[in-house]
C-alpha cells in the first residue's frame, strides 16, 4: 500500500493526467467521494472506468507515490521489513526500475525548475494572448486558473497546486505557457535586474561568436533589433548592437517603457532567441555547441 498527504497523487488526480478520465468525470466522482465513498469505487459504479483499469490505475498511483517521494526536499520515506498490506499491489518491475525511473523523473524535475526559476514568483495572464498555438488539457487548466485569479495574484506555485497537477507535470504545463507568453512570472524588482543583465551578457556573447566567424551574420540580428516586431518595438527602440549591449543603460531605459523590466526581458530574449537561432544556422556544431552551453551557464 501507498500513502500520500499530496492531492496530486490521489487516484483520481492521477487518473486524470493519465488521460484515463476526463476532468468532468473526476468531478462527478469526486461528489459522491465527499459523502464517504472511495474513489474507486465511485469510479467503478459510475461506470467511467472497468475493474482491470482500476488495477492498473492503483499500481501507477503507487509509482507516483514513490517517485513523489523522491522529489520531496524534506522528509522521508520508510520501508518495514516483514510487513505486509492485505490487498497489496505489485508494480510488476524489478526494484532496480522502479528506482532508476524516480531517478531519472528527478532529473527531469530538476531540469525544469532550473528553465522555470522560482515557482514563488507571481504568475499573471499576458497580453494580448498568442493565438494558433495548441495546448494540452493541463495547460489549458493552469491558464483558465490564472485568468479566474485575476483579483488575487497566484504564484506558480499556488497554480499547480490549485490544478491538483503532479510535480512534473505541472512544471511542465507552466514552462508551456511561460515559454509561448501565454502568462509572465512577476519577478522582485532585484531578480527583473539580474535578469536584464544576464540576458545582455548573454546577447553580447553570440554576438562576439557571430562576427568572429563573419559572413555578415551578426547584421542580421542587428536588422532584427533595428526593425523589431511592433510588440517589442518600444522596448528595443531605444538600443543598439553598434556595441555590445550595456547592462546599466539597458536597465534605464526600461524604466520609462510601459511594463518595465518585465517586456524589456521578454524583448531580449526574442533577440537572444534570433541570434541564437542565427548562430545554429551558420556557426561549426562545436562552436554553436559551446556558445549554448555558456549561454545556458548565465542562467538564461
Amino acid at each position: 500500500g501507498a500513502v500520500s498527504t499530496h492531492t496530486a497523487d490521489r487516484l483520481g488526480e492521477v487518473l486524470w493526467r493519465s488521460g484515463r478520465i476526463s476532468v468532468d468525470q473526476l468531478l462527478i466522482a469526486g461528489e459522491q467521494v465527499k459523502e464517504g465513498k472511495l474513489m474507486g469505487r465511485a469510479l467503478l459504479e459510475l461506470g467511467f472506468i472497468e475493474p482491470a483499469s482500476l488495477r492498473r490505475a492503483l499500481v501507477d498511483q503507487a509509482i507516483k507515490v514513490f517517485e513523489a517521494a523522491s522529489l520531496e526536499e524534506s522528509g522521508h520515506a520508510l520501508f518495514v521489513a516483514d510487513v505486509f498490506h492485505n490487498n497489496p499491489l505489485r508494480f510488476g518491475v524489478a526494484t532496480k526500475s522502479l528506482v532508476e525511473g524516480a531517478i531519472l523523473r528527478t532529473s527531469e524535475h530538476r531540469e525544469l525548475q532550473r528553465k522555470l526559476g522560482s515557482l514563488d514568483r507571481v504568475c499573471q495572464l499576458a497580453s494580448p494572448q498568442p493565438t494558433g498555438i495548441p495546448l494540452d488539457e493541463r495547460s489549458l487548466a493552469l491558464l483558465q486558473l490564472a485568468a479566474s485569479a485575476r483579483k488575487k495574484e497566484l504564484t506558480g506555485r499556488e497554480l499547480i497546486q490549485k490544478a491538483s497537477l503532479g510535480r512534473i507535470d505541472g512544471a511542465r504545463a507552466l514552462l508551456m505557457l511561460l515559454e509561448h507568453r501565454f502568462i509572465v512570472a512577476k519577478d522582485s524588482a532585484a531578480d527583473e535586474q539580474l535578469k536584464v543583465k544576464r540576458l545582455c551578457a548573454a546577447i553580447n556573447l553570440v554576438m562576439a561568436a557571430l562576427d568572429d566567424a563573419g559572413f555578415g551574420v551578426g547584421d542580421q540580428v542587428r536588422e532584427y533589433l533595428d526593425s523589431p516586431p511592433p510588440s517589442f518595438e518600444e522596448a528595443l527602440s531605444g538600443l543598439s548592437l553598434a556595441q555590445p549591449l550595456d547592462d546599466a543603460a539597458t536597465l534605464q531605459h526600461a524604466a520609462f517603457i510601459a511594463g518595465g523590466a518585465v517586456v524589456m526581458i521578454t524583448a531580449l530574449q526574442a533577440v537572444l532567441d534570433d541570434a541564437l537561432m542565427q548562430a545554429v544556422d551558420t556557426l561549426a556544431p562545436e562552436l554553436t555547441k559551446r556558445v549554448q552551453e555558456r549561454v545556458k551557464a548565465l542562467g538564461t
